[in-house]
């Protein structure tokens, strides 16, 4: 069994996102198990649209701050998990996924 009390991955300015929970039998992905939970803070990723679109997208799309919260479960080898992308400066829900 594998305990993460926090695993972070951070650009400075453009975005921080951490992880924390717990994962079994990691190496047999039949009898996977855990929970992790994900926070994260995203308050600059405009640097992104040149790296992942067009010129003409990334003139097109703007991408505001957003503030992540999720988690993945774990159970037998089966993965489901929840996410949701809310937009700093009003709240909205701009993303929700669950699987």
């Amino acid at each position: 069994r594998l305990s993460v009390d926090r695993l972070s991955v951070a650009m400075r300015d453009y975005f921080n996102i951490e992880a924390s929970g717990h994962v079994a039998d990691a190496m047999n992905p039949d009898n996977l198990s855990g929970h992790i939970d994900i926070d994260g803070s995203l308050p600059n990723v405009q640097f992104a649209r040149n790296i992942a679109l067009t010129p003409a997208m990334a003139k097109e799309i703007s991408i505001p701050p957003l503030t992540l919260d999720g988690s993945v479960d774990m159970k037998r080898g089966v993965i489901s998990g929840d996410l949701a992308a809310t937009v700093d400066r009003t709240g909205d829900m701009l993303l929700r996924a669950t699987t």
